[in-house]
């Protein structure tokens, strides 16, 4: 009589016939997010002291980078959501707290949701989320600074391809310079070549 075989094995041999893991997401290092070709939806900073500023300092650095296929900017975004005011998608005010609490491999619903309804007006295959932009005051691990925590997910599957903390030097949390400076540290991560 042939002998059970347990389940760990069979765990353990499902897992090597099927070619492996989906690959985790980048976090804390980035070599490339792969948005070269791609239709990325950048949607506004999320929280910041100022966030109007703090976005319009990110499409400025995103549109002076090369490297990508096309940006839908959050202001062509907002017109076309204007256009179908019935898939109910909005801008600001997403639900991304977990991405500052966890390390987030694929985002559900409702951010999923609201991603993919506003991907199916333009064609976007990935999106860029701005979660936060904080100053970090001088501490013993290095000086002040001010720090972009964002994301991008493919539109298609909830999976975030790239979750990272950008730090640039600030003085202050007022530091003018702060925000740009950081919001050109982020295009430069994800637009290594541009």
């Amino acid at each position: 009589m042939p002998r059970p075989i347990s389940l760990l094995a069979i765990i353990a041999l499902l897992s090597a016939c099927a070619g492996g893991r989906e690959p985790a997401p980048l976090t804390g290092t980035l070599a490339n997010p792969g948005l070269a070709g791609q239709r990325i939806m950048v949607f506004p900073v999320q929280a910041a002291s100022s966030p109007e500023a703090a976005t319009g300092e990110l499409v400025f650095a995103l549109e002076n980078r090369r490297g990508t296929g096309s940006w839908v900017f959050p202001g062509e975004l907002a017109r076309s959501l204007e256009r179908s005011p019935g898939l109910d998608v909005p801008l600001t005010g997403l639900p991304v707290g977990v991405f500052a609490r966890a390390e987030v491999r694929r985002i559900g619903d409702p951010l999923y949701g609201i991603l993919r309804r506003a991907a199916s007006l333009n064609g976007a295959t990935a999106a860029l989320v701005p979660v936060a932009v904080t100053f970090r005051a001088t501490s013993p691990e290095g000086p002040a600074s001010m720090e972009v925590l964002a994301a991008v997910v493919d539109v298609a599957t909830g999976r975030v391809v790239w979750l990272d903390r950008t730090e640039a030097p600030a003085e202050s949390p007022g530091d003018a310079g702060g925000i740009p400076r950081a919001m050109d540290a982020l295009a430069r991560r994800l637009l290594p070549g541009g």
